[in-house]
């Protein structure tokens, strides 16, 4: 990790066997703890939510042209949106080979927030999102998370949604995409000096 210039470490464990060979060690060098929900799309999905972007945007899907900046429109901020995705994918090939996302933006063509899968395992995409603070509490987290879920279940794939217990936003944005509640972990990091 030092050769990686990196200075923060988070894990999560599965079982509870792991508590008492770890909990003495994390004592003494202050590693923090939380809270985890993983929401995923209910079985019995009932009465689906309907949605639709507001009127003053629209939302195209993250495609190579799109992302590579060679579509009909380019917007301003295309870099909120590759930096994202930076965060969790090695490169625009690798994310486009196995990934799925969308966008929303403004009719200046200015993207507002975006939507994608951010890890992949096996037959399930943990999905993030990210709105620009101007464009907040319009619902367009949740109408993008809602059609990347229906895109996923188009492509045979589950959607799991993780947020930490302190992130209401996140919560209620899940929620409203039509996820529930599937089960709580705990995860735990520390940060140290990278020499």
């Amino acid at each position: 990790m030092k050769q990686k210039d990196l200075s923060y470490f988070e894990f999560s464990r599965e079982s509870k066997e792991w508590d008492s060979l770890l909990t003495p060690i994390m004592k003494s060098s202050g590693w923090e703890t939380s809270t985890q929900f993983v929401y995923r799309p209910s079985c019995d999905q009932g009465e689906e939510p309907s949605f639709i972007i507001p009127a003053t945007y629209y939302s195209i899907e993250l495609g190579e042209s799109f992302l590579r900046g060679h579509d009909t429109v380019i917007p301003s901020n295309l870099d909120f949106v590759t930096d994202y995705l930076h965060q969790y994918w090695y490169s625009i090939d690798d994310f486009l080979e196995n990934g799925y996302g969308y966008a929303a933006l403004t009719t200046d063509h200015e993207v507002a927030s975006i939507c994608m899968s951010t890890a992949v395992y096996q037959s399930t995409h943990a999905i993030g999102v990210e709105t620009l603070e101007p464009y907040r509490q319009k619902g367009l987290s949740s109408t993008l998370a809602y059609q990347l879920q229906n895109r996923l279940h188009q492509e045979a794939v589950t959607v799991w949604w993780d947020c930490m217990d302190s992130n209401i936003a996140s919560q209620k944005t899940a929620e409203k995409a039509g996820l529930h509640l599937s089960h709580r972990y705990e995860v735990s990091w520390f940060s140290y000096a990278a020499q």
